[in-house]
């Protein structure tokens, strides 16, 4: 039996094999090549790379003139622009003290986690004199270096950074320089249970969840007087409605010096407000983890405004927002009311006007320390704002739902102008899948509706998400956006205007259909340009309308004006709230498809029309219907012989015995002996044991009964 299905498999295998249809699923192929040629498309960038024995942990800390510095594990490294080649004389090298690494091993950690991984660093005195913030071997040390004059630094100073910088660079943490003073926002302990935001000596309250709860710090911002923190904590105020994360923003006054007595190394303006990211409705679905954000920055109106990432939590339906915020309506949620909880059991309720001391606290004070014990009580132990902030609009102007991807940073181009005169805000969105989207959206009217995705890159390993983003020299001849991970840092260029693909020319609709607002027609030269760098720009075009009638005509090529109305309509169906990862992968695929014309390696049209793809549909249906009925008729024609031969030898015989010959051995009650002894036995008469005397009767028809059986 097993024989025979070997042979029937081997059989059907060979019909499969001999009746292929590639005839009919070529131009299927030719469709898939063309786009499976796309993604081999490479990504013009620089590349610094990190430790191929070690990880890294680059972390971007400062940008000069002409290179940026970047921390690293026991080293700090000058990158020049634009190439990021290091700047080797400017390298800073700072390992561990042996009595520190000592104690971190003795502390239980690693050989990988006892380093020291750089994670603050702040230019005090024009680039001669830097403060550089390293986590030593989980025992944090600051140091002051100063620039030689022959080039290079050497160190002036040095202090513990505790409070200053992480013990670990697992441990989210921000800070800023500004006014002559080093904002930190991060943990003080071993263990990472005390968080806490400070100033010189000025801190939080220790371990006092009502003012900050187990938090992950995300950036630090400032305008004129106040000073920013952007985090994620677990909220305090619903906690007996189970855990919940809220996104935060606080604020601290850049002339708060502390209060009097008990409160001298205290903040007597923190304060902090939930942020809202979601989508609006009767039963608003939040986006309650922010990210990251982007800088302030003013809009036409001369408001200022910012973008934030944010995620849903871990438990939750995988989804990403960007939300837009005014500075006005932060600082409306700041002057809203107080929230009080009476005792552990209650609820947080707004507490009345009448109940809020004078002057109102959290107000700036440039005598912070004559403010009376009330106040400061009072700001104490109501430190949490009533009023969220809401985003404007109050949608996010850009959503993703995946189920493995999600958004990690953000940095923005703001207020870039097309050639009309229009405004929008160029949004660089890093994910936890390597990958940086770029989105537009307007800058005037931001909205979910007209935000578009135009390019999406995969910039690092699908399992090496991006850490940080940064654009360098935005008002230059030559922007740059820096990109961050663990084990690279790397460098692509804004403007992509003259981008070429292999086997393939930009042409007009190609240029203008991209949507990016940097690049324009140019229609005396034919090529497609940055348009903020004419003067003239009455050549130039930024509109499909306004493309020659004839396109490719000065390189021979004819585009299919079908092909370019498919794209467009793939163009149509964007719509951001409602796009997977895999249906942006596809879109991507279709997106690139203006740029293209047709290669020399598809000799029929690409645009792979519904018509055919049923016709062909059809006909594959068809042909293996019949292939499968001749198949399954040879096969079970094959497989009846083979039954047929096998039930035919085995009439006669059963395990070998010759079933005649033994009924007539059977029948004379002995067993036969030849005559001749020089006969030899048939081949059919089976071996027997001759008895030593003849069989008698009982035993005679025990055998014979037990051969009916077996014969049966």
């Amino acid at each position: 039996m097993t024989l025979i299905r070997k042979e029937c498999l081997l059989f059907l295998i060979f019909i499969i094999q001999f009746c292929n249809c590639d005839d009919w699923l070529e131009p299927l192929r030719s469709r898939l090549k063309f786009v499976n040629e796309l993604d081999k498309i490479p990504v013009q960038f620089f590349e610094f790379a990190g430790s191929v024995s070690f990880e890294s942990n680059f972390k971007l800390l400062e940008e000069e003139d002409s290179s940026i510095l970047v921390g690293s594990r026991n080293n700090i490294y000058n990158l020049s622009l634009p190439n990021l080649q290091e700047v080797r004389e400017e390298t800073i090298k700072w390992n561990c003290r042996p009595e520190d690494e000592e104690l971190c091993y003795l502390k239980g950690k690693s050989f990988e986690d006892c380093q020291n991984f750089i994670q603050v660093m702040a230019v005090l005195e024009q680039s001669s004199l830097v403060l550089i913030c390293g986590t030593n071997c989980y025992s944090p040390i600051c140091r002051h270096y100063r620039r030689k004059a022959e080039g290079g630094y050497e160190v002036e100073k040095q202090f513990r950074g505790r409070g200053y910088a992480p013990y670990h660079p697992s441990q989210n943490s921000s800070f800023l320089y500004t006014s002559g003073h080093l904002y930190a926002a991060t943990v003080a302990d071993f263990s990472g249970m005390d968080a806490l935001i400070m100033k010189d000596q000025l801190r939080t309250e220790q371990y006092d969840f009502r003012h900050l709860n187990a938090p992950n710090f995300v950036s630090t911002l400032e305008d004129e007087d106040y000073v920013y923190f952007f985090f994620r904590e677990v909220a305090l105020e619903v906690m007996n409605c189970g855990k919940s994360i809220y996104s935060r923003v606080a604020r601290v006054c850049k002339s708060d010096e502390g209060g009097s007595h008990r409160f001298i190394n205290r903040w007597t303006t923190f304060l902090k407000a939930r942020i809202n990211c979601s989508v609006p409705g009767d039963y608003p679905f939040y986006f309650d983890e922010i990210q990251s954000t982007t800088n302030f920055f003013a809009t036409p109106g001369s408001n200022q405004v910012f973008y934030a990432v944010f995620t849903t939590p871990e438990n939750s339906i995988p989804g990403s927002a960007i939300c837009r915020f005014s500075m006005d309506d932060v600082l409306q949620s700041f002057d809203s009311d107080f929230q009080n909880q009476e005792s552990a059991n209650s609820h947080w309720l707004p507490l009345a006007p009448s109940q809020v001391p004078s002057p109102r606290p959290g107000k700036c004070n440039n005598q912070s320390s004559s403010l009376p014990e009330s106040n400061l009580h009072f700001i104490k132990n109501h430190c949490l704002m009533e009023k969220a902030v809401s985003s404007s609009p109050s949608m996010p102007v850009f959503i993703r739902s995946s189920d493995s991807e999600l958004l990690t940073k953000i940095a923005i181009h703001p207020g870039v102008s097309d050639l009309h005169g229009n405004l929008y805000d160029i949004l660089f969105v890093g994910t936890n899948r390597g990958r940086v989207i770029t989105i537009l959206t307007s800058s005037d009217v931001p909205d979910i509706r007209t935000s578009e995705v135009l390019e999406e890159l995969q910039i690092f390993n699908p399992t090496e998400p991006v850490l940080s983003l940064k654009i360098v020299a935005p008002a230059g001849p030559s922007p740059q956006l820096i990109i961050v991970s663990a084990n690279s840092v790397k460098a692509i260029h804004l403007h992509k205007c003259h981008k070429k693909l292999p086997d393939s020319v930009l042409g007009c609709r190609s240029c203008v259909s991209q949507q990016w607002p940097y690049c324009a027609w140019d229609m005396v030269s034919g090529t497609c340009v940055e348009h903020h760098l004419w003067s003239n720009k009455t050549q130039l075009v930024q509109a499909e309308n306004e493309c020659p009638t004839q396109l490719g005509d000065q390189w021979g090529i004819n585009f299919e004006d079908e092909l370019l109305d498919e794209v467009g309509k793939t163009e149509r169906v964007r719509d951001k709230k409602e796009l997977s990862f895999e249906m942006v992968e596809n879109y991507t695929k279709e997106l690139i498809l203006e740029q293209l014309v047709v290669t020399s390696e598809v000799t029929e049209d690409p645009h792979f029309i519904s018509v055919n793809l049923v016709l062909i549909s059809v006909a594959t249906g068809l042909v293996s219907l019949f292939l499968g009925f001749v198949a399954g008729l040879l096969a079970s024609r094959l497989c009846a012989n083979k039954f047929s031969q096998l039930g035919k030898s085995s009439e006669d015989s059963v395990d070998g015995v010759n079933i005649s010959t033994f009924n007539k051995r059977r029948n004379t009650n002995e067993i036969n002996l030849p005559i001749n002894p020089n006969t030899q036995p048939s081949t059919n008469d089976a071996v027997v044991d001759i008895p030593a005397k003849p069989i008698k009767q009982g035993k005679t028809s025990e055998i014979s009964k037990k051969v009916k059986r077996m014969y049966i």
